[in-house]
C-alpha cells in the first residue's frame, strides 16, 4: 500500500502528472492480470477546502470520542 501527495503552486502541472502516473500504474495491473479489474483507486482532495477537524477528524473532549474526518475515512476504507 502506499500513496503520493504532490504539492506545489497552481498551474505546475500536478493534475497532468498523477493522471500520468495513475494511467501507468493501471497499464501495468492489466499487463500483470489482464483477467483481474485494477485494484488501484485515487483520492483527490483539496485541504484549503474544509476546516482542520472536518479534514483529518477530531476529539470530543466530553466524551473522548473520535470522530473521523474526510481523510481518516477514506484511509480507513484503503487499508
Amino acid at each position: 500500500r502506499h500513496g503520493v501527495t504532490l504539492v506545489g503552486p497552481s498551474g505546475t502541472g500536478k493534475s497532468v502528472a498523477w493522471r500520468i502516473l495513475f494511467e501507468a500504474l493501471e497499464r501495468m495491473e492489466r499487463k500483470a492480470s489482464p483477467s483481474l479489474p485494477s485494484a488501484s483507486r485515487f483520492f483527490q482532495l483539496d485541504p484549503k477546502a474544509v476546516a482542520k477537524n472536518s479534514l483529518y477528524g477530531s476529539l470530543d473532549p466530553t466524551t473522548r470520542e473520535w470522530k473521523d474526518g474526510i481523510f481518516t475515512s477514506i484511509l480507513r476504507k484503503i487499508v
